[in-house]
């Protein structure tokens, strides 16, 4: 008789197309799944462009209330009750931080193993950033493990003595290698001339992510280099001020506004040149998977260090004038003609979705070994 897979609770904001979202859907893909099975808690009725994969892959999804900071004691109740309700999950995986320290301490409390992922290295500004950093201080103590993506990102959100691991924010090299096929489909589609230069953005519109000022820049670039367009593959809470600056500026029909996608592989393959201007980040698949595709990529000097795997990525300062991001971005553009990918780099350095996968299998099997020798002992 067949065994039941082990399920194991990923917590997640949503369950669109983010950095975070893309490498988990990539990890679940890649798992073992008659041994290990997903299931979702997420914060947000919103449907994302992963749900219906992820349901078909046979994952259950809850939604969990919104964390208003006022709800505070009824947010506590619904982990509580959740996990009363639901003895399946040994492993808790929390990858949203603002309340890790309530469901991670909830978790444990109920006797499960939990999991703190940090992907980020900052929240921005303001009242709201002071509040999650407030939450944020007792998640080491409720956590049996603490991954981050990279060594920033672990300073950052578990302090400089806490021991975090870091775990590789993978990406499915396969997928992301380059394509002529879908890069003459794609231009086509767009109406875009192999004559064109096309500049590339994948993110979410947010404040870190900096689409606005990406604009600005482009708007300069374009006098000079009048066949450009820039293409942003992504959604967020900024992307109608986005198109705001677009129109303002005149750039409507030079200016693609792509939406959110689960597939962004043949996009980096329609690009010359990848820009990623970000104010802060924690890692940055991005780059991985646009050097995946032979991109050029010209990135903020915050972006760690490590997303370079390639000699395809220079970095520049954001306080230097934007007409030095424009000399640097025309002397990378390359011809389509020679480019190749750079998928063996990226195997090399050690961010494969299919090797990651394989290590986070075996961490879930050790915690679960583990729990089930506690449970004896008890």
């Amino acid at each position: 008789m067949a065994h039941e897979p082990n399920r194991v609770l990923q917590v997640v904001g949503g369950l669109d197309a983010g950095g975070i979202e893309s490498l988990i859907m990539g990890l679940y893909r890649h798992m073992d799944r008659e041994k290990i099975q997903f299931d979702f808690v997420k914060h947000t009725t919103n449907i994302g462009v992963y749900e219906e994969e992820a349901l078909s892959l046979g994952a259950k999804v809850y939604i969990a209330p919104r964390y208003k900071g006022l709800n505070h004691c009824s947010y506590k109740m619904w982990w509580r009750s959740f996990f009363n309700d639901n003895s399946d999950y040994a492993v808790v995986h929390g990858h949203m931080r603002s309340t890790a320290s309530i469901y991670l301490c909830q978790a444990k409390r109920n006797g499960r193993a939990a999991i703190a992922h940090a992907h980020n290295t900052s929240d921005g500004s303001g009242v709201q950033a002071l509040v999650k950093r407030l939450l944020y201080r007792n998640i080491p103590h409720w956590s049996d493990v603490l991954l981050a993506c990279s060594d920033e990102a672990a300073e950052w959100q578990f302090g400089k003595h806490a021991s975090a691991a870091i775990f590789p924010n993978a990406i499915d090299t396969l997928r992301f290698s380059f394509d002529f096929r879908k890069r003459d489909e794609v231009r086509k589609r767009l109406g875009i001339a192999d004559s064109t230069l096309l500049i590339g953005n994948v993110s979410r519109f947010s404040e870190a992510k900096n689409q606005i000022w990406l604009i600005d820049m482009f708007s300069e670039l374009i006098r000079i280099r009048q066949n450009a367009k820039l293409l942003l593959v992504g959604d967020g809470p900024l992307r109608p001020e986005a198109k705001k600056r677009t129109r303002i500026l005149n750039l409507d029909d030079k200016v693609i506004f792509v939406g959110s996608t689960a597939d962004p592989s043949s996009y980096y393959s329609a690009m010359d040149i990848f820009v990623f201007p970000s104010l802060f980040e924690g890692f940055g698949n991005v780059l991985l998977e646009a050097q995946c595709s032979g991109l050029p990529c010209l990135a903020s000097d915050v972006v760690p260090r490590v997303t370079a795997v390639t000699p395809l990525v220079k970095y520049l300062s954001l306080s230097v004038e934007k007409g030095t991001w424009i000399q640097e971005l025309l002397s990378m553009s390359s011809d389509s003609s020679t480019r190749t990918d750079a998928r063996e780099a990226v195997v090399k350095a050690g961010f494969d979705i299919r090797d990651a996968a394989s290590l986070l299998e075996r961490l879930y099997s050790r915690l679960l070994e583990k729990r089930a020798v506690e449970r004896v002992g008890h």
